[in-house]
């Protein structure tokens, strides 16, 4: 048996570094994990793959045919909603080098803290295997989705491996996003905690939160449809580059953006977008551009450097089209979709849980 864990990737509308409020649309870029306890051996092996394709085997196929079978597809009926677009001799997304991908020591920790949690104790040995559509260090909640993924997937096999003992379990999916928030604090890889990602990821549609108090202040689970287009230079930026304290003075601003969020995100997205360049110094001139070729909100992600633009559904390859001669040579183009929480409609009734 092997326990299966599931996130999703999300992109900025409001920064949480400068206020302590964050907020996210999520998008369909998937963060899958598989774990197996190993109680027979002392090894704990992590894999971490760029891309999903990798983790596919024969051994697993029976098992991914179900979490696969969604219709996600792209807007010209890919059955990948992941479709990456070179920008001259830019890398494909699903071939970044390994030293590029997140060290293990965070998904480790969530291992661990699954375990402390269920009062189930941690196994000498175990497999974690790891593959993510989404980019690290660019502003695209690779870590939060790695956790979500993780603890989802070693409480799947606890609960398979150890149902008899009465396992503490998450609840919901907030607690165990609380969980997951709490890792990436021990692991260094958040300024925040992350919250606003996090829920974000996990959660879908439109996330507003205070980080601060890991307190989710306002959700719409139905975003709507839209194409999602990043474009991710090359280049990454750590959060130990960041000048959080240059952020922080910005707080004032940033909760003008936040007063509006709820109710005009794609106002929101932009401005935050705008902010953040101006404050990292980075060039923000393609997201005016994107916004005079159609984009509904265009504007960086986190703390950058990918910038997201999001579009009417339909229209993602004529954008780049038109956009991709404003970008340098290093850039990549990466198409997805808004992700609304699994089983809202449209008029805000549910499906399924």
């Amino acid at each position: 048996m092997t326990g299966i864990g599931r996130s999703y990737g999300a992109i900025t509308v409001l920064n949480a570094i400068p206020a302590g409020i964050g907020a996210t649309i999520g998008t369909e870029l998937k963060t899958i994990a598989l774990f197996s306890e190993m109680p027979d051996s002392d090894q704990k092996t992590v894999i971490i793959r760029n891309g999903l394709p990798d983790i596919f085997s024969d051994i697993f196929s029976d098992i991914f045919s179900d979490i696969f079978s969604d219709d996600h597809s792209d807007p010209h009926g890919d059955p990948d909603c992941l479709r990456t677009v070179p920008s001259a001799d830019a890398p494909d997304l699903r071939t970044v080098l390994p030293a590029e991908r997140p060290d293990d020591r965070t998904a480790k920790l969530c291992v661990e803290n699954a375990y402390a949690f269920s009062g189930i104790p941690c196994p000498p040995g175990y497999i974690l295997e790891i593959g993510s559509e989404i980019p690290a260090s660019r502003g695209l909640k690779s870590s939060s989705s790695v956790c979500n993924a993780v603890l989802e997937a070693v409480f799947d096999e606890i609960s398979r491996k150890h149902g008899a003992e009465n396992p503490k379990l998450p609840e919901d999916p907030v607690s165990l996003i609380r969980l997951g928030v709490d890792c990436a604090r021990q692991a260094g890889v958040t300024v925040t905690g992350a919250f606003d990602d996090a829920c974000g990821c996990h959660l879908g549609g439109f996330v507003m939160t205070d980080n601060r108090e890991d307190r989710l202040l306002f959700r719409r689970p139905y975003f709507g449809d839209f194409d999602v287009v990043i474009a991710v230079p090359g280049k990454m930026i750590r959060k130990t580059e960041l000048p959080t304290e240059k952020m922080k003075a910005a707080a004032g601003r940033s909760l003008e953006i936040a007063s509006i969020a709820a109710v005009r995100p794609f106002d929101a997205l932009t401005k935050n977008g705008a902010l953040i360049a101006e404050i990292l110094g980075e060039d923000n001139s393609i997201a005016g551009k994107a916004l005079s070729l159609g984009a509904f909100a265009a504007g960086m992600s986190g703390t950058g450097p990918a910038v997201a633009f999001l579009l009417e559904k339909g229209t993602a390859f004529d954008f780049i089209d038109m956009i991709g001669k404003y970008v340098g040579p290093d850039v990549t183009f990466l198409i997805t979709q808004t992700r609304n929480s699994p089983g809202v409609t449209e008029n805000g009734s549910r499906t399924s849980f």
